[in-house]
C-alpha cells in the first residue's frame, strides 16, 4: 500500500491521525466503553473507582513518550476509535532487542466494519517498521471473539495464553 507522509512522518490514511492532548477525554471515554463491553461478560474487568483518572494520566504519559503512539479514527471532528501501541524491550533470550505491543484498540459500534481498525493498525505497523521493530504482540480478551477474529484477519496468530486463578 502506498502511503503519503504527513507532517509527523506517519503514513497518511483517511480518517486516522496521531492523537493529541485535546483528544484525551474522548480516548478515555472510549476506553471505558471497551472495559464495559468486557465487564458485561467477564467480572474480572471490574474497574477501580478512579479508573478514568488513572487512564487519563496513563494516556497523557504515552502521548509524551517517543516510544509510544496513540492513533485516533475520526469522523466529522468526532473521535470514533483509538489504538495504543508502544515499543517495548524484548526478552533478552529472544531475537530482536525490541518488539511492538498493542495495548488497546476500540471502534464505536456504528463505525465498525468500515476499515477503521485496519487503517489504524496499518499506520501503527508502518510506524513500528520505521522504528526498526520487526514483530508485534498484543493481548486480546478471551471473552471477545470479535477481537480474535479481527486480529487474525490482520495477520496475528495465537502465541501465548494468559490464565487466571483466584487465590
Amino acid at each position: 500500500m502506498l502511503f503519503r507522509r504527513n507532517y509527523l512522518d506517519l503514513p497518511f490514511l483517511p480518517g486516522v491521525r496521531r492523537a493529541e492532548r485535546r483528544d484525551l477525554g474522548a480516548i478515555v471515554e472510549l476506553w471505558l466503553r471497551l472495559m464495559q463491553l468486557h465487564r458485561e461478560v467477564d467480572r474480572r474487568f471490574e474497574l477501580v473507582a478512579n479508573a478514568s483518572q488513572v487512564m487519563t494520566q496513563r494516556f497523557q504519559g504515552l502521548l509524551n513518550d517517543p516510544d509510544a503512539l496513540i492513533l485516533v479514527s475520526h469522523e466529522d471532528g468526532q473521535i470514533v476509535g483509538f489504538l495504543v501501541g508502544q515499543i517495548d524491550v524484548n526478552l533478552p533470550f529472544f531475537p530482536g532487542a525490541t518488539m511492538g505491543f498493542v495495548s488497546d484498540l476500540y471502534v464505536v459500534d456504528g463505525y465498525r466494519r468500515e476499515g477503521r481498525g485496519e487503517r489504524m493498525v496499518e499506520v501503527l505497523r508502518s510506524w513500528f517498521r520505521m522504528r526498526g521493530v520487526s514483530s508485534i504482540q498484543l493481548h486480546a480478551a478471551a471473552c471477545n471473539p470479535v477481537a480474535h477474529e479481527f486480529w487474525k484477519k490482520m495477520g496475528f496468530e495465537d502465541y501465548l495464553m494468559r490464565m487466571w486463578s483466584d487465590v
